[in-house]
């Protein structure tokens, strides 16, 4: 596959072949892992970074580098960080 100047990842076929064979409920249960485990080494790397924060401050962080970008509002992520206990993108 030739990459363009506008993508980073290309999907090699092969795997593209794999996931047409996966229903719709295992795509997303792919994709809830994939973000569960990226959420994970952010706050792993937020963690290892800052030991001395408490975990409301760590939750902040991770949450701030998730939305990245994104208009939702410090309040929106204060909410569901109260109701969550993290950032969960179902609340939003």
């Amino acid at each position: 596959m030739k990459l363009d100047k506008g993508q980073i990842e290309v999907m090699d076929d092969a795997m593209a072949d794999v996931l047409k064979l996966k229903s719709g409920s295992e795509r997303l249960q792919i994709a809830s892992n994939l973000w569960k485990f990226g959420k994970d080494m952010i706050r792993a790397n937020v963690i290892s970074k800052h030991p001395d924060w408490a975990c409301s401050e760590i939750d902040k962080e991770v949450s701030r580098r998730l939305l990245n970008g994104s208009d939702v509002d410090k309040e929106t992520i204060a909410v569901a960080i109260q109701n969550h206990g993290m950032f969960n993108i179902g609340a939003i």
